[in-house]
């Protein structure tokens, strides 16, 4: 999944994490892994077509 812009995937992850003040969530999505940022991005209900790059 080369064509997945994971940069504003993480941002987008972290404000809607961030306001949770939940310290290792937000340490968990700032220190991810690309694959990682997908079953977050999954599991946060985030639809992975808005990051595919064309």
């Amino acid at each position: 999944m080369d064509n997945i812009d994971y940069k504003k995937l993480k941002k987008d992850l972290l404000n809607k994490v961030g306001p949770s003040g939940i310290m290792p969530l937000i340490i968990s999505v700032d220190s991810a892994s690309n694959k990682e940022l997908l079953r977050l991005a999954k599991e946060n209900n985030l639809d992975i077509s808005d990051y595919i790059k064309d």
